[in-house]
């Protein structure tokens, strides 16, 4: 596809779009959202020392820039400047914002998931995150030179847990459990040791598996399982007995927590986006979040009086 065609795509998009009912700005607001976005990808990647041009632009290099359809769009078709829908900004407001669901709500250092009852505490250069169905929590080194998993499992008093965990374990692996030491008489831990064969020769894959109590929930546990490659499985393996000890049941004050939401509201006189940003939970570079969500990047404010989307 040439540059011409895109433009032209653009032109015929904005014509559906206005016969299919939408309001005629529509096409103009959705390249004016996209422009924001690149802008403020290349100023994250340039903040990180990396290429600013990116992938997205080297594989598009032969199509025009967004900026560039802007103009053409303006000048084609009778195209308004975009205006905020009060119904359907009506609609926004209380939506659960960001994925902290997914990811544990912050609560100090620790982070809560509602979805398994639980509190830890994610390590530093370690992200955390819940499946599709939030049956399991994955924990995952940064550079994924590691990583562990987390699910709930029943626990019977009459369970042997070393038993229940060898059960666990792959076929055709040799496991080293114990009773933790010290530990509740249902905690067991210990290391699966799987060989398997290599093109020149055969390897030996060590990796951690574990169960432990919920504590405050009798009949109910969590096994555990983390993996790590070649000679760094030692440190790691700390990092996984870490995370599985410091596993509490949340208190209270957390399962009062709520994820972050979308909240519509009027600008006020003295209103900055830095200001705001102080009650933006959760959310990574939120000032830059709030400009986006606001089409203001990268260095717009709220105007007094105006519709705003605030985070909190």
């Amino acid at each position: 596809m040439s540059r011409h065609d895109e433009l032209n795509a653009d032109r015929h998009g904005s014509e559906y779009l206005r016969r299919a009912g939408y309001p005629p700005e529509s096409m103009s607001a959705a390249l004016e959202i996209l422009s924001g976005v690149e802008a403020y990808e290349r100023d994250r990647r340039k903040s990180a020392g990396r290429d600013t041009s990116g992938l997205w632009h080297r594989v598009f290099a032969s199509h025009p820039s967004t900026g560039k359809r802007q103009n053409e769009l303006a000048q084609s078709v009778d195209s308004p400047k975009a205006t905020l829908d009060p119904g359907f900004l009506a609609r926004l407001d209380g939506v659960e914002f960001g994925s902290a669901k997914q990811e544990g709500i912050p609560s100090g250092r620790k982070r809560y998931f509602a979805q398994m009852n639980l509190l830890l505490e994610v390590p530093d250069g370690w992200t955390a995150r819940l499946n599709e169905r939030a049956t399991k929590l994955w924990l995952v080194r940064k550079d994924s030179k590691a990583y562990m998993s987390l699910e709930r499992v029943t626990i019977d008093e009459s369970d042997e847990p070393c038993k229940r965990l060898a059960s666990l374990a792959p076929r055709r692996s040799h496991t080293e459990l114990r009773r933790t030491p010290d530990g509740d008489p249902q905690s067991c831990t210990g290391l699966v040791r799987q060989s398997t064969r290599g093109l020149y020769r055969r390897r030996e894959n060590v990796s951690r598996i574990g169960i432990v109590p919920a504590r405050g929930t009798p009949g109910s546990g969590y096994v555990f399982r983390g993996y790590a490659y070649g000679a760094s499985f030692p440190a790691n393996d700390a990092v996984f007995l870490s995370i599985a000890q410091g596993i509490e049941p949340p208190g209270e004050t957390e399962k009062q927590l709520k994820p972050a939401a979308l909240r519509i509201r009027y600008a006020s006189e003295g209103d900055s986006f830095s200001s705001l940003a102080k009650t933006a939970r959760g959310i990574a570079e939120p000032e830059n979040a709030l400009r986006l969500l606001n089409q203001r990047y990268p260095n717009g404010e709220p105007e007094p009086g105006k519709v705003i989307k605030v985070i909190e």
